[in-house]
């Protein structure tokens, strides 16, 4: 868990479904490498959301730049939290 990059993550402007996924990851994530592997059924759980709104924030967020995914294997997916972050 990573209570910097929630810090972090509470000041980027987003829309609020952006906002409360990149805080669930952020949350979920390592500090020293901001990544996690949490399944989206996981995140919709934490975030009161489907997991068709966790999928399109979480896109919205990769076009951003603030999240990098790569799927590990079938159903898994690790996300790389870019928030706080030296670019």
């Amino acid at each position: 868990m990573s209570f910097h990059r929630v810090n972090q993550a509470w000041g980027v402007e987003l829309r609020h479904t952006e906002k409360i996924v990149l805080l669930a990851l952020s949350h979920h994530a390592v500090m020293s490498t901001g990544e996690s592997s949490p399944k989206v059924s996981r995140l919709a759980r934490d975030c009161g959301m489907s997991e068709s709104a966790v999928r399109e924030s979480i896109k919205a967020l990769e076009a951003a730049g603030h999240v990098e995914s790569t799927p590990v294997r079938r159903g898994v997916t690790n996300y790389r939290v870019k928030v706080g972050q030296a670019a």
